[in-house]
């Protein structure tokens, strides 16, 4: 009795359509979830990002990195709330060029105000956690 081995390129072709369908899972349809881990970088008087997306309902490390000036990265429940001077939801400190700050978030579904503390009015955008 012999036993028939597929030839390589059927084991190749089929080990391909198995990668594919993981990653296409992996991935989902795009209609929701978010990054766990974003990055902004403030290279002088706005944010290289005005829309950041990430993952609703789970821990999500916001890094930004301060390539020119002074400046924070704070996040509000809406620009109304920050102009009235209410308390962020989360913010770094406030620090100088060349520094990288790190915050943690972990919000419910929904659109959220960012901006830089210091440069209120030019440093702005919208966080979508989803």
């Amino acid at each position: 009795m012999s036993v028939r081995r597929p030839a390589p390129r059927r084991v190749l072709l089929a080990l391909l359509a198995l990668g594919l369908v993981l990653a296409l899972a992996a991935c989902g349809d795009g209609s929701s979830g978010g990054l766990t881990a974003v990055e902004i970088n403030a290279p002088g008087l706005r944010f290289d990002k005005e829309e950041l997306v990430i993952a609703a309902g789970t821990d999500v490390e916001v890094t930004m990195t301060n390539v020119a000036g002074i400046h924070n990265f704070a996040v509000y429940a809406s620009q109304e709330e920050a102009e009235a001077k209410t308390e962020a939801i989360a913010a770094t400190e406030v620090c100088r060029t060349g520094c990288i700050a790190k915050l943690t978030l972990n919000l419910p579904p929904g659109e959220y105000f960012f901006r830089c503390d210091i440069h209120p009015s030019r440093m702005t955008g919208t966080l979508i956690a989803r």
